[in-house]
């Protein structure tokens, strides 16, 4: 039994979730302790608050207000750099493990040759891949980092467009800027690779590198892949596509919360079971951390 099925055999497909889900939770616990608070109080008052007011204005503001925390008040400085890598080596680790449960024949094509390598030179073929792997990780972070400055500037936007039908224009807009931003950068390194093996490779690549982007994001719409290079650029995409997680948070806590306005009973019992008061953040994180931990083990199961 190879090694990734080992893994897969032992932690099981949820186990990836599980991680992921541990993380949001530790996370929203930092987070709550770095958070002022005011902040905090005007949580608690929301979950609270037996007739909730949908506040789209609000919601993008606090949003924002969490961002900021996170990555800091301006953009280009060496501490939202430093943390803006942190996510994109985290997500890439997280995206990396869950496809080598869920594919795991296809994922052995690249890394099979670390251990099994029939004519003993696995010392210079698993230095090979991880080369590759660190340089795929390098190189997804520089477009990360961009596509995180856009996604600052749309949570802007947001916090002066409280309506929900402006503000889906502008989800619709950052999801296809991260993208283009991906698009971009894999044409350049297809490009500058087939420069280099060929002399003049630049013809065609921006074409092979949109459809490299198709196969990949097909892969997590549920298509068996067909290589595992496909694989490694639908976790290259997915990646800068994370940095939209902030906009789309803010149309779907907006969406969410006209929904809850009407749950008055679903508010009761999260206040029943949790001490909001203390720990508002925590406890969202809590709930998010157990839906991320169900729909991995339904995705494992597809």
């Amino acid at each position: 039994m190879g090694l990734l099925d080992t893994i897969s055999s032992v932690l099981g497909t949820g186990a990836g979730g599980a991680a992921l889900a541990a993380a949001i939770y530790a996370g929203s616990t930092q987070l709550e302790n770095e958070m002022r608070s005011e902040a905090r109080g005007e949580i608690a008052r929301l979950i609270n608050n037996t007739q909730i007011n949908p506040d789209a204005r609000l919601t993008a503001n606090l949003i924002l207000h969490v961002f900021e925390i996170v990555f800091g008040t301006r953009h280009f400085t060496f501490r939202c750099f430093k943390r803006s890598v942190l996510v994109t080596v985290s997500v890439f680790v997280i995206l990396t493990y869950l496809m080598s449960v869920k594919y795991p024949e296809y994922m052995r094509q690249t890394f099979s040759v670390t251990f099994y390598h029939p004519d003993h030179v696995w010392l210079e073929a698993g230095l090979e891949t991880t080369v590759t792997v660190a340089f795929m990780v390098i190189a997804a972070a520089i477009p990360d980092y961009l596509s995180l400055y856009k996604g600052r500037l749309i949570l802007r936007a947001m916090s002066h467009r409280p309506s929900i039908r402006k503000m889906l224009g502008l989800v619709v807009l950052d999801l296809v800027a991260s993208v283009l931003i991906s698009l971009a950068s894999l044409w350049a390194i297809w490009a500058s690779l087939a420069a280099l093996e060929e002399g003049s490779g630049f013809a065609g690549s921006l074409g092979r590198a949109a459809a490299l982007i198709v196969d990949g994001a097909l892969i997590f719409a549920g298509q068996k892949p067909l290589h595992a290079d496909d694989i490694w650029v639908g976790i290259f995409v997915l990646t800068t596509a994370v940095t939209s997680i902030w906009s789309v948070l803010v149309i779907l806590s907006s969406l969410l919360l006209k929904v809850l306005g009407s749950l008055t009973s679903f508010m009761r019992l999260i206040r029943w079971m949790f001490d909001v008061d203390a720990h508002p953040v925590r406890v969202l994180g809590l709930v998010a951390g157990a839906i991320v931990w169900g729909g991995s083990v339904v995705y494992g199961v597809l």
